[in-house]
C-alpha cells in the first residue's frame, strides 16, 4: 500500500508471493493475516509506527499449525475479523483462533484462543462439515459449508445467527433453510449477518435502522431479508463498518 501505508518486511516473506491477504483490529491496532504462494499462512503485525509518514512498519511470523496436520493440503483462504483469524484449506478442513468475544469461535473454553485448532466439533449425519468460507464479526461469526449450509456461532440477538430470533450459541448451529438457497459467500458486521446465495441472491438479517438492508426501519429483521433494488445475479459483496452504520456495495 502507497500513502497510508502498509510496509511488510520481513525474512519469513522472502520470495513468497501473497496470493490474498484479511485485516482485524487487534488491541489498539490492525493485524493482517496473509496467505503465501508457499501454501503457508502468516501473521503480520505493527514493530514500529514511523511518524513523518506517517504509516506503521510491519513485520511477518509464519503460523505454526497445531502438529501441522494440515499444512500437507493446500489452502484455500486466509480470513480474519473482530480480533480473530482463519484458514481454511481445500479439503474443507478449518482452523480459527483470536479473540473469542461471546463464544463466536464455536466453544467457551476460553475468552482468547492463542492457536489455531480445528473444529471438529461441527458434525453432520456423524460426518465432519467441510467448509468454503468464513466470516468472522465483532462477537458472532458464520461459517459455509462445502454444500451450502450455514452456520452461526456467538451473539444472536437480532437474528444474526439466521435463527429466526435472538438465540445466541456457544457452538455453530446450522441455519435450517440455507440448503434449499445453497450458500456461497458469507459476511458480518457488528449487527448485520449477510449470506450470497448460489442463485445470487443476498440475503440479510439484523439492524435495519441505517438502511442496512436496503431500506430503513425502525428494530431489526429477524428473518432473512432479500435484498432488493440489486442486479439479477449477484457475483460478489463486501461490507464496511464506521461506528454503528454499515457499507455495502454488491
Amino acid at each position: 500500500m502507497v500513502g497510508n501505508r502498509l510496509e511488510i518486511q520481513a525474512p519469513s516473506l522472502r520470495g513468497v508471493r501473497i496470493l490474498n491477504a484479511a485485516c482485524t483490529p487487534y488491541y489498539g491496532s490492525a493485524a493482517y493475516i496473509l496467505q503465501g504462494s508457499d501454501n503457508f499462512a502468516y501473521i503480520a503485525y505493527p514493530i514500529n509506527f514511523v511518524s513523518t509518514y506517517p504509516y506503521w512498519q510491519y513485520d511477518a511470523a509464519q503460523i505454526g499449525s497445531v502438529g501441522g496436520q494440515l499444512y500437507q493440503y493446500p489452502l484455500r483462504k486466509v480470513v480474519a475479523g473482530g480480533g480473530a483469524f482463519g484458514m481454511i484449506f481445500e479439503i474443507g478442513r478449518m482452523q480459527l483462533w483470536g479473540q473469542n468475544n461471546d463464544n463466536k469461535l464455536g466453544h467457551n473454553r476460553a475468552a482468547e484462543e492463542p492457536y489455531p485448532i480445528e473444529f471438529v466439533n461441527v458434525t453432520s449425519a456423524g460426518a465432519q462439515v467441510q467448509f468454503s468460507d468464513a466470516s468472522i464479526g465483532e462477537r458472532h461469526s458464520l461459517l459455509c459449508s462445502s454444500n451450502g449450509i450455514v452456520y452461526g456461532s456467538g451473539y444472536g440477538v437480532g437474528g444474526l445467527l439466521f435463527t429466526g430470533d435472538d438465540t445466541s450459541s456457544s457452538s455453530y448451529i446450522p441455519w435450517a433453510y440455507s440448503a434449499y438457497y445453497r450458500c456461497l459467500r458469507v459476511f458480518t458486521t457488528r449487527n448485520n449477518s449477510f449470506v450470497l446465495n448460489g442463485d445470487g441472491t443476498l440475503l440479510g438479517v439484523g439492524d435495519m435502522s441505517s438502511g442496512q438492508l436496503g431500506f430503513r426501519a425502525d428494530g431489526s429483521s429477524l428473518s432473512p431479508y432479500q435484498i432488493l433494488g440489486l442486479p439479477n445475479r449477484v457475483v460478489d459483496f463486501a461490507v464496511g463498518q464506521s461506528g454503528d452504520g454499515v457499507n455495502a456495495i454488491a
